[in-house]
């Protein structure tokens, strides 16, 4: 995409090995913090409004693009009774002491757990927008193709079909037994923000037809 050059690839590779090594060891808070110096090398050679969507020109949640909206109205209080909270308190979107407190969990496979439900035939949705660059296609794919699961090479045989809405294309979806990919076209990390029919139709074909969209 012409996002770094060389030079700086070599960089963000370094980088990368570091944490790698550092999960490899256990060494969970130190791998957090070379994941972050990873990320935020990217960010500052690229110049993106956000690595969660590579195509925004703003950040998400904030009051120029109108996405903001949402802290106010998870602070309704009406919506919170709603929401069986008993007693009314301040919704953050992103809060540092819980991100804090779950920092050592963030390197930390849950490979493990898709594994389990997969040997235990329970339906399996996996999906990423297409422009997200810190969590997105390829780094998931990259961990898919590992799994411990006897079926997995029919999947990776099946066909990967367009999905379309009115003669529009939405994603791109690969089904198989118990495992459902989908890639949301035109979409970020933040799917349902940026494509949020598409979420829709994805969540409830999958239900409704009880594990595939």
């Amino acid at each position: 995409m012409g996002l770094i050059d060389e030079i700086q690839k070599q960089t963000a590779d370094a980088i990368a090995a570091k944490a790698v090594a550092l999960i490899q060891q256990e060494n969970w808070m130190d791998a957090h913090d070379a994941r972050n110096e990873l990320l935020n090398y990217i960010q500052n050679v690229t110049g993106l409004a956000t690595l969660y969507n590579i195509g925004r020109k703003i950040a998400y949640h904030v009051t120029a693009n109108g996405t903001d909206y949402l802290k106010d109205f998870m602070n309704r209080k009406d919506v919170q009774i709603s929401l069986l909270k008993a007693e009314p308190g301040v919704w953050e979107d992103c809060n540092s002491t819980v991100g804090a407190r779950l920092a050592s969990d963030v390197p930390k496979s849950t490979m493990h757990l898709v594994e389990f439900l997969l040997n235990h035939s329970v339906p399996v949705l996996l999906y990423q927008g297409q422009f997200d660059l810190r969590d997105g296609v390829s780094s998931n794919e990259a961990w898919i193709r590992l799994l411990k699961w006897k079926e997995l090479d029919s999947f990776y045989a099946s066909e990967r079909k367009v999905w379309q809405e009115d003669g529009l294309t939405v994603g791109y979806v690969r089904s198989f037994s118990f495992l459902t990919h989908v890639v949301i076209s035109d979409a970020g990390h933040l799917v349902p923000t940026d494509q949020a029919y598409a979420s829709q139709q994805m969540i409830e074909h999958w239900i409704t037809s009880k594990g595939s969209v």
